[in-house]
């Protein structure tokens, strides 16, 4: 990532300071801004681990990690960045985020974005294949504590989906509501926005970057809705903007130092707490780059 980020004023999401960033040299990469023109659906034969999506459209279709896809036999989450290009079929790794289906299949539908506690549990990290499959059922137990534990927060729903508690807590009286109320009133991308940093008790929690405003657009909002329910009990604590800007220099270096992003957590050198991934592209360099402080006292449950 060459070009320099450049943190704007924060706006407020209940506890969550959302710092906007544009890039101080424009660029916009050649994707599809929404999925209007993919078709997901279950692998051939059916596994709960794989999906397959058909890209109709004239450009490429990217699927952030953490994408939340309802329907099909059992609601998934997409477990690693995929690039899909255009006129293309492929298929790509998804995490169960609903325990007690696997039913007839369902017409697919995108409902948003997970929670970081549920992404970092159920992210691919491309073991090598010795242990590929000891780790797929790691993460899908990992994910599922991650799911029961935001599920007994309002009661335990029939099939466990992870898709349905978010949709009913963020409508029902509890916190979540309140903060997913204000994104959707007050969240305002800026021109030339193509990343957000979103800090809490005063620390930078994450930073996503998009190569185009318009996908910037399509995911940012729904990232800091679903933080909603990962940062319950926060206070509301400012972050010191040179605070913002080392993290964000920290990031962009250690991107830098990566030869070829690749989807799946890679260490940043010196911060081990801090995964980062990713997709890049031959012709725009990087397309898509998460940074997640993993040692976030937030997602540690400590609460200062």
């Amino acid at each position: 990532m060459t070009t320099d980020l450049i943190a704007l004023h924060p706006t407020w999401f209940g506890p969550i300071e959302a710092w906007p960033l544009v890039a101080s040299v424009a660029s916009e990469a050649a994707l599809q801004p929404d999925l209007s023109t993919l078709l997901v659906r279950e692998a051939s034969p059916p596994s709960p681990q794989l999906l397959r999506g058909a890209n109709g459209g004239p450009m490429s279709v990217l699927l952030p990690a953490g994408l939340l896809v309802g329907g099909l036999r059992q609601d998934r989450m997409i477990a690693q960045d995929v690039l899909i290009p255009a006129g293309s079929e492929v298929g790509f790794s998804a995490i169960c985020v609903e325990a007690g289906r696997f039913g007839r299949e369902m017409p697919s539908r995108y409902v948003g974005r997970a929670p970081l506690r549920v992404l970092l549990a159920g992210l691919d990290q491309r073991e090598p294949r010795s242990v590929a499959e000891t780790s797929v059922r790691s993460r899908q137990a990992e994910v599922w504590r991650s799911v029961s534990d935001l599920e007994h927060r309002s009661g335990v729903r029939p099939t466990h989906s992870l898709n349905r508690v978010m949709q009913e807590d963020l409508s029902s009286r509890l916190p979540q509501m309140s903060i997913g109320e204000a994104v959707s009133a007050g969240y305002k991308a800026v021109r030339g926005q193509t990343g957000l940093v979103l800090a809490v008790e005063g620390r930078p929690l994450v930073m996503e970057f998009f190569a185009s405003e318009r996908l910037a657009g399509s995911y940012l909002p729904d990232l800091t809705r679903a933080l909603a329910f990962d940062v319950e009990g926060a206070a509301r604590r400012s972050s010191p903007r040179a605070r913002i800007s080392d993290f964000i220099s920290r990031v962009q270096s250690a991107v830098q130092g990566i030869p070829r992003l690749q989807s799946g957590p890679g260490g940043m050198p010196g911060t081990a707490e801090l995964d980062i991934f990713g997709t890049s592209d031959p012709s725009h360099g990087p397309i898509h780059m998460m940074a997640i402080d993993r040692g976030h006292p937030i997602l540690q449950g400590v609460i200062h």
